[in-house]
């Protein structure tokens, strides 16, 4: 009986420890959700069908740029600081490459801004010349927000995180609403300058966060840069493809059924903002967790991590996937009143996707944190292959209804492909993956007691 007791102790000390952890990494995950809702009622609400399909094309290319970035660049840093107490010459290499690829996919955007407008909107249907200059503004005002938190991520400084994430989503909210208020908030350009004075000051916040470990900074050495290319080389190429993935549905939709398809698609699948949220806070701490652990060779621990993180994130989803698929026109009306009520069938086709999301997010951030991304890289062409074969096929069906099945479909692939792959260096157990819920029960059990003993 002892022996039993000592061991649900024990259980609940280690979920209690990784959740004092993750309060924070909660909260910063939560800004995009709460930045999610702010959007809805601020922006999505508010802009013609039109401006915001326009929107949320150029947001689209700017993220697309913004990840690649974070993967030549901060992906590395990432690994390789939280490897090591000396990341000065990793500091330096990673602001020179990170400041070399924005500066370079400012002027691929600027001069290639023709032909790709002709591409995405065919129609003419947004008027993408004027917004499209935004993205180099765009990547100037996030580039040392984005290295800050690619740095502080490194050593679990979470708190800082949160903070320039804060001033960053809260303070875009502020701008839309203060924007509104003076009547000057009725295009996709009034978001893009109320995102960009955001951005601005995330940036100073970040600088005051890192101000100790960017002090007496030296050039870069060019091993340093090596080291960090040779590793970004292929998180770029990784993430590229998946990033191209990720984004497939938004291009192609709009190049095949418009600029205004778009709107619809996009209004539905911001409900699945939960799901990113839930992805980025555990590649937050499982990448440079699984990096120290794997070069430890703590292999049991990184498997019972593994089975943790599944089973918790998969039962804290799960509400959400039931609301979404039994509820999807209730949803839509709460959210948007009349508008965009044809998008109802989209949020009840992506609620599937909460079944792979924690799979695919455990097993991709152990890829990369023990430094596999080379071969995780003929999954992404695998992926972008058969993305490039089901999206087209399934958009010209069931236009942007085909777009979400396809998004599902071609997700749950990736998931199982990759987790496939992880069981080679990382046991990963379906069937203890999910009698992890009796050492959840063994933690709320003893939370429950602890707050009856205290009153």
């Amino acid at each position: 009986m002892l022996r039993v007791t000592l061991h649900a102790m024990v259980i609940a000390m280690e979920f209690g420890r990784h959740l004092s952890k993750g309060i924070w990494a909660f909260g910063d995950k939560g800004l995009p959700a709460l930045f999610g809702i702010g959007m809805i009622f601020l922006v999505v609400r508010i802009l013609p069908e039109n401006e915001y399909g326009s929107f949320v094309l150029v947001q689209t290319l700017y993220t697309l740029a913004s990840t690649l970035g974070t993967a030549l660049a901060l992906l590395p840093l990432t690994k390789f600081a939280a490897e090591t107490a000396e990341n000065g010459p990793y500091i330096t290499a990673a602001l020179t490459l990170l400041a070399l690829f924005f500066a370079a996919a400012s002027v691929v955007v600027i001069a290639l801004q023709t032909p790709l407008i002709a591409l995405l909107d065919p129609r003419n249907e947004g008027h993408l010349s004027s917004l499209m200059l935004f993205i180099p503004v765009l990547l100037l005002t996030a580039y040392f927000r984005n290295f800050a938190v690619a740095l502080l991520q490194a050593t679990y400084r979470v708190r800082e995180i949160f903070w320039i994430d804060a001033v960053y989503f809260l303070g875009s909210l502020v701008f839309f609403a203060a924007a509104k208020r003076m009547n000057h908030f009725s295009t996709a350009s009034d978001v893009f300058v109320s995102i960009t004075l955001a951005q601005i000051l995330s940036s100073l916040t970040a600088l005051a966060c890192t101000r100790r470990q960017i002090t007496g900074i030296r050039l870069p050495a060019i091993s340093a840069i090596r080291t960090l290319w040779d590793f970004g080389k292929y998180s770029f190429c990784t993430t590229g493809l998946s990033a191209v993935f990720s984004q497939m549905d938004v291009f192609l939709l709009s190049s095949l059924v418009g600029v205004g398809a778009v709107a619809v698609y996009n209004a539905a699948r911001i409900l699945t903002r939960a799901f990113d949220m839930m992805t980025q806070l555990i590649m937050m701490f499982l990448l440079p967790f699984s990096s120290r652990h794997y070069a430890a060779g703590n292999i049991q621990t990184l498997s019972s991590t593994a089975e943790k993180t599944i089973c918790f994130t998969t039962i804290v989803l799960l509400p959400v996937a039931f609301i979404m698929i039994a509820f999807p026109g209730e949803i839509l009306h709460l959210l948007y009143g009349q508008r965009y009520a044809e998008g109802a069938p989209i949020v009840r086709i992506l609620g599937f996707v909460v079944f792979v999301v924690p799979w695919t997010a455990v097993s991709s951030s152990f890829v990369g944190g023990v430094g596999r991304v080379k071969e995780a890289l003929f999954f992404g062409v695998g992926l972008v292959v058969v993305s490039g074969i089901v999206y087209p096929l399934c958009i010209t069906v069931f236009q942007a209804a085909g777009a979400a099945l396809a998004f599902v479909a071609v997700s749950t692939l990736f998931g199982v492909s990759v987790t496939v792959y992880v069981q080679r260096f990382v046991p990963i157990s379906v069937r203890g993956t999910y009698l992890r819920v009796r050492d959840i029960r063994t933690f709320a059990l003893g939370q429950w007691h602890d707050l009856i003993d205290r009153f």
